[in-house]
């Protein structure tokens, strides 16, 4: 028989949010709002073992998959030796004049078509994919970070996973951002929801490109479906203070349903 587990301690008044907790865990807290926390955790057994728990929070990432080696490539073929031909055998006639302009006219014309599905191809690529007004991005350009990718992490009675397709009162949320390393710029992660004003989830700060980077700090969403989005903009220019009433340019977002 295993013993019983311990109890889980009461907040002795109002809990202190998670995002609280991390911005004292970072020192972020100043002032009367940093004395009121360290008041609170010094009395609140709740809370400081929460606070213990954020402090050792850190989601398990999946492995990157190994590079697939490259297939040696294969023998080259042996080049036939073209039999010499018989002196006996006449020479083809050489092509008409007729026949060399139709088939330098083909070869133009072959040419000026490959050279248009070229440009076009170039097009697209720079361009990106067409997306309708008001369309949700995952992955913005930022000037000095680049190509930047947002993924969710969502923890959930003790799972974690990335991108879910749905969001509950009780889970836990952090955000990481992909871009290539050497670059960086300003993040602000703000939360939308139906009927309420744009909510700052967590700060703008400064962060350093990478793969999977798990910025600072955890949240809950509460009141059903929500878009939480990663508002970017380069270091050196900084984000305006308050953030646009829906998401907009410069913002990689993903849009989450109530939990059944």
């Amino acid at each position: 028989m295993s013993a019983p587990a311990a109890p889980v301690p009461a907040c002795i008044g109002q809990p202190l949010s998670w995002l609280v907790l991390e911005r004292h865990a970072l020192a972020e807290l100043e002032g009367a709002a940093a004395a009121a926390a360290r008041t609170h955790l010094a009395a609140c057994a709740a809370c400081a073992a929460a606070l213990d728990h954020l402090r050792a929070d850190r989601p398990v990432l999946p492995a990157l998959p190994a590079p697939a080696h490259a297939a040696p490539p294969a023998p080259a073929s042996p080049i036939p030796v073209r039999p010499e031909r018989s002196r006996d055998v006449a020479a083809s006639p050489a092509p008409s004049l007729a026949a060399r302009r139709r088939r330098r006219a083909g070869l133009t014309a072959g040419l000026a078509a490959a050279a248009a599905a070229a440009a076009l191809l170039l097009a697209v690529l720079v361009r990106g994919p067409d997306r309708g007004p008001g369309a949700l991005v995952a992955s913005v350009r930022v000037k000095g970070a680049g190509l930047v990718d947002l993924t969710l992490v969502r923890e959930r009675a003790g799972a974690i996973a990335f991108d879910p397709p749905d969001v509950g009162d009780a889970d836990r949320w952090k955000v990481q951002l992909t871009c290539a390393p050497g670059g960086g710029a300003q993040v602000e992660v703000v939360v939308y929801q139906p009927g309420a004003p744009p909510a700052i989830a967590l700060p703008a700060r400064p962060f350093a490109c990478g793969n999977a980077v798990v910025l600072a700090g955890a949240f809950r969403i509460t009141g059903g479906a929500a878009t939480v989005c990663a508002r970017l903009a380069p270091t050196a220019t900084g984000l305006a203070i308050v953030p646009p009433a829906r998401p907009g340019p410069s913002m990689a977002c993903r849009r989450l349903a109530a939990a059944p």
